[in-house]
């Protein structure tokens, strides 16, 4: 009924999703992709939940690491004024 007071989850993550997939770099071997996202219950509501499933391969055991503090670093915080943090 207002969806101005609504925290959108959805746009929260796909907010994310873009900085993950730039994570990215084929002439490292690595690659992340966010394959599969699910969120919201009707058209018509502000979902207040959403999920990804991320797919990431690396060459080396060193790239393991940094990726992991990559992906935390993207969801520790809301890009959704208003959104609740870490994810």
């Amino acid at each position: 009924m207002e969806p101005q007071k609504g925290i959108n989850a959805i746009q929260d993550l796909a907010m994310k999703i873009t900085r993950l997939h730039a994570l990215t770099d084929y002439d490292q071997g690595i690659f992340v992709n966010v394959g599969l996202i699910k969120g919201g219950t009707a058209a018509n509501t502000i979902p207040q939940e959403a999920e990804g499933v991320i797919d990431v391969r690396i060459s080396t055991a060193e790239q393991e690491k940094w990726v992991e503090e990559a992906m935390k670093t993207i969801c520790a915080h809301a890009d959704v004024q208003g959104s609740p943090g870490p994810f």
